[in-house]
């Protein structure tokens, strides 16, 4: 068996890391939220017609 050593990032890289997927994932709720905002507007239009 071949062992393989895989160096870590700095931990100053990785907090860099992960405020950008914190901050992606923000985006992505706020995505989500609007999406059932439109839902919800689109089924009170259906419901009118």
């Amino acid at each position: 068996m071949v062992r393989v050593k895989i160096p870590l990032l700095s931990l100053e890289i990785q907090k860099y890391f992960i405020a950008g997927i914190e901050e992606q994932e923000k985006i992505i709720e706020a995505n989500k939220k609007l999406v059932g905002i439109m839902e919800q507007k689109i089924a009170e239009v259906l419901r009118e017609i």
